[in-house]
């Protein structure tokens, strides 16, 4: 029984041992990543860039920090914190478009009923919108909003096309092939922003 209680006590300290070395690595490893954007930042600044500090935002479950250029124009850099870091060859992953709206609400409906988007999260001024691998933000629009924009690349342009046309979307015209690899079309949401899908080929 002495022998037992002592295993026990052995496998509880092993445990804390192990926890407390984690808990030492990942504060190492956001030591390391903040270090990183620290030298990003620097390196946009040193660029003629304003980068702002870093913000936590749970709503999205990111770590960011914002950059504006000449226009007022916002881009921003992001870090997941919500799944685990996976090793990587360069700073940047993927892109998040931003899309500016006077109605939140109104805007993610439309992006769910005429997009196929999915909400992720949303709150009064922001909503996460998902489809494939594909994601966007829905803002509130502010004095220095312009019009959002971003080309999404996708499998199929003229499937895509059958079902958004289906659906009711503003669509400026029906996909095209151009020189340079890409079939693609463009289309609207109900405060002009704009989306342009295209898919490459050979």
């Amino acid at each position: 029984m002495l022998r037992f209680r002592e295993r026990i006590k052995e496998e509880k300290q092993w445990e804390l041992q192990t926890l407390v070395a984690e808990r030492q690595r990942m504060a190492e490893e956001i030591e390391r990543l903040e270090q990183e954007w620290i030298r990003m930042g620097d390196a946009i600044a040193a660029r003629g860039g304003k980068p702002g500090g870093v913000a936590k935002i749970n709503g999205v479950k990111m770590r960011v920090f914002e950059v504006r250029d000449p226009d007022g124009h916002a881009l921003w850099f992001g870090q997941s914190y919500g799944e685990p870091d996976q090793p990587q060859q360069g700073l940047l992953e993927t892109v998040m478009p931003c899309m500016p709206v006077s109605d939140v609400a109104a805007a993610a409906r439309h992006y769910s009923e005429v997009f196929a988007f999915t909400v992720n999260h949303q709150q009064d001024d922001l909503a996460v919108m998902d489809r494939d691998r594909v994601r966007l933000l829905l803002v509130k629009r502010t004095s220095r909003s312009g019009v959002g924009s971003a080309y999404v690349y996708v499998q199929d342009a003229d499937r895509l096309y059958a079902e958004l046309l289906a659906n009711g979307a503003k669509i400026e015209r029906p996909p095209v092939s151009h020189p340079w690899g890409l079939r693609d079309f463009r289309v609207y949401d109900l405060e002009e922003n704009e989306i342009e899908f295209g898919q490459p080929f050979e």
